[in-house]
């Protein structure tokens, strides 16, 4: 059974959740730049407490063709 949480990583098997995949194909569209040939761009999250910034980065790299993503705690190892 699905419930309301307020803190700590989202599962979506678990947790209620509003998706937000306009903001995670606009960070991986800037991640992978115009030409990705060429490389793309550097950006910095920024967003008051309890926003999501944890939780954009792993979405983005779910994304990503061909990575894995280890997770060591709260940090996100690339």
């Amino acid at each position: 059974m699905r419930r309301f949480s307020s803190y700590g990583p989202v599962d979506p098997e678990l947790h209620f959740f509003a998706p937000r995949l306009d903001l995670i194909d606009k960070g991986y569209n800037q991640l992978i730049g115009e030409n990705p040939a060429k490389g793309g761009h550097y950006f910095t999250v920024w967003a008051p407490r309890q926003t999501g910034k944890t939780w954009i980065m792993p979405e983005i790299i779910k994304n990503w063709p061909g990575t894995k993503m280890p997770i060591k705690g709260k940090g996100l190892i690339l």
